[in-house]
């Protein structure tokens, strides 16, 4: 520690010792929230799109890791498929039925990853250059009900964990409507702005198909989080980036 320079020393609240997880791996989620995907700048903040899952990969549990540190699954009575190595095509197959996938940030589900929406980086961090979360987007190519039902409900969720190690929900949005789903233009992304202070902590996301009738089907190309993060420097910003990382190991 006594090597770092001041302005190194000014991200942190300097208690090493403090908080560390022993036997976790480092959670690939700490890097991608810092994804070079600024779009947007607020004064001294910017907002970053973080890649959950792009869905080129082949279905699980053929490949069953997510693209930030985390594990995946699907679930449903649906069919899955990949099409063409650019989305998941997925098919209700029985009347009143629904379907779905969930994707575990930054740690695989076994671990109960726990993050506070708040303030996403170890505590160790000073609380100015802690990323906080933003939202929830997914990417749909194509979303067709050809007899469905017109409630028919795409839903997204957030979830975390109990003291006892339960998963449990923090928050959902629904945008239920089969003439509001199914209209264009796709490619189509249905957005949720979250709001961080309303959540306890998260460790797991999804989204569902659900009301659905057999034949009712949705492409999705991609589930993407967005992420608040200081504006800092290229230098303090690779090494807040990489002391986040260890720190979560």
């Amino acid at each position: 520690m006594d090597t770092l320079d001041a302005a190194k020393r000014s991200l942190l609240h300097v208690r090493p010792s403090q908080n560390r997880r022993p036997g976790r791996r480092p959670g690939a989620l700490i890097a991608l929230l810092a994804a070079i995907g600024m779009s947007l700048s607020a004064g001294a903040s910017v907002i970053c799109t973080s890649v959950v899952d792009h869905h080129v990969r082949p279905i699980p549990p053929a490949w069953g890791y997510d693209q930030v540190g985390g594990v995946r699954g699907y679930f449903g009575t649906a069919s899955f498929w990949l099409t063409n190595g650019t989305d998941y095509a997925c098919r209700i197959t029985q009347n009143n039925g629904y379907l779905g996938m969930w994707y575990s940030i930054g740690h695989p589900t076994a671990d109960k990853p726990s993050f506070n929406p708040l303030a996403l980086y170890n505590p160790v961090i000073r609380s100015n250059y802690q990323p906080r979360f933003a939202g929830f987007d997914i990417h749909v190519s194509a979303l067709d009900s050809p007899a469905g039902l017109t409630n028919l409900e795409l839903r997204a969720e957030l979830k975390g964990y109990t003291a006892q190690g339960s998963e449990t929900l923090r928050a959902s949005r629904s945008w239920i409507g089969r003439t509001t789903l199914t209209n264009g233009p796709f490619p189509k992304v249905f957005v949720w702005d979250v709001d961080p202070a309303t959540l306890g902590t998260i460790g797991v996301i999804a989204w569902v198909l659900d009301r659905g009738m057999a034949g009712d089907q949705i492409n999705v190309d991609a589930v993407k989080l967005r992420v608040v993060m200081p504006e800092l420097s290229v230098d303090k910003e690779a090494f807040l980036v990489s002391l986040a990382m260890l720190l979560d190991n």
